[in-house]
């Protein structure tokens, strides 16, 4: 018993140089979407998942007690890196259809959305602000931009109808456009052959929407 004891460690100075291992914690992901499904302790997660990352802990913890919500947490899989987005559920501000307001009738307007029509391509580009994530770059007055992570549910299509000058009841064209695919990046439609005075409608799910024609 006597030799037993002399092997023992004492348990104070155990306890005084104890060091907590550190924890870690992984995120699984969709491969296609970066989209995380689950998070926790690492080893658990590799045994469930493939496709995993590690994240540091307090934003794990955070994330399995609900205060960051996991449907807006992203791998960006091309960067390698972990990413929280600003979930943003669009709905209709209304039902009417508003005309979209040329560029120099705007001064005071930051834009969300933003259509340049090319008269002689025939071609008209929509973006969306990069204070969403989008191409189209603010002016100076509205700088710096806020730049944001947006993730967006609800309302997802945007609809255009081009028509005769202020009248929305002869409309020349119609086209919808994928807010996912204004993310740093910008749609051009072709081949929007316009006659005449013409004014572009929408059913707004962005408050300001700015049109300039060149």
């Amino acid at each position: 018993m006597e030799e037993l004891e002399e092997f023992m460690p004492d348990f104070d100075e155990w306890l005084k140089n104890y060091v907590e291992p550190e924890r870690k914690f992984g995120a699984a992901f969709e491969p296609d979407t970066g989209q995380l499904v689950c998070v926790g302790p690492f080893v658990a997660v590799q045994l469930e998942y493939e496709h995993i990352t590690e994240i540091d802990e307090d934003i794990a913890v955070k994330i399995i007690d609900g205060e960051i919500k996991i449907s807006n947490c992203f791998f960006d899989t091309n960067e390698g890196k972990f990413e929280i987005t600003e979930e943003k559920v669009l709905n209709k501000i209304d039902d009417v259809l508003h005309r979209i307001i040329d560029k120099r009738w705007t001064e005071d307007c930051k834009p969300d959305i933003y259509l340049t029509y090319n008269k002689d391509a025939k071609t008209l580009k929509i973006e969306l602000s990069e204070e969403f994530n989008g191409t189209k770059v603010l002016d100076n007055e509205w700088q710096p931009a806020g730049k944001r992570k947006m993730f967006w549910s609800g309302e997802t299509i945007l609809s255009f109808t081009v028509a005769d000058y202020n009248d929305p009841h002869f409309p020349q064209q119609m086209f919808d456009v994928k807010l996912e695919d204004l993310n740093e990046k910008f749609v051009v439609i072709d081949d929007v052959d316009i006659t005449g005075k013409f004014s572009i409608f929408t059913r707004r799910l962005f408050k300001n929407y700015v049109l300039e024609e060149i």
